[in-house]
């Protein structure tokens, strides 16, 4: 994969993303920063995420700057599929395929080039949720389905949230129901 700079909008918030991709030693690496306002205050979240080059998850490193305060986290996922936050190990995890960072398209990447897909037939997988501002990891139950090329239905299993996602050939997301839309 050649080096590919992405951005996003928010649509209905203020606030950007700017990523950057790239293979490196068998891997593809995205580093990004996102900035905006959440519940009234502004964040910033750089992050470093690493892949196997089927997008399979392996690694995220989380830099948070909330008003005066900074926040990281840190989440593994081993080659055995048993995950770690922050040096700890986190078995209520383990059955976790990816990760989803609350204020990113790109996780909506991760399952779109992993699952098998129907059309007109929900997927259901199991995600490592990142919720933003608080960091506090939990396991989350989401559904994808395919419902033309290039266009999937996400939707949160316990929220029951949906949105329809627009991606690229790559399973890049173009716009992302109300909320993001590619710059």
């Amino acid at each position: 994969m050649p080096t590919r700079r992405l951005a996003w909008e928010w649509i209905s918030l203020a606030g950007r993303e700017d990523l950057v991709l790239r293979s490196e030693d068998d891997a593809i690496i995205a580093e990004g920063e996102v900035s905006g306002t959440i519940e009234g205050r502004p964040i910033r979240l750089a992050y470093r995420l690493a892949c196997t080059p089927q997008w399979q998850f392996r690694s995220a490193d989380l830099h948070l700057a909330l008003d005066a305060e900074s926040r990281t986290c840190r989440l593994l996922r081993t080659p055995e599929n048993a995950w770690e936050v922050d040096g700890l190990p986190r078995p209520d995890l383990d059955h976790c395929s990816t990760i989803d960072i609350m204020v990113t398209p790109l996780t909506n990447t991760f399952p779109i080039r992993n699952l098998a897909f129907v059309p007109g037939t929900p997927v259901r997988l199991s995600v490592a949720y990142v919720p933003v501002p608080s960091f506090e990891v939990v396991p989350r139950e989401q559904e994808y389905t395919l419902l033309s090329p290039g266009r999937f239905r996400y939707r949160s299993i316990e929220t029951d949230f949906t949105a329809e996602l627009e991606v690229d050939g790559e399973g890049l997301v173009q716009r992302y129901g109300d909320i993001w839309r590619r710059a």
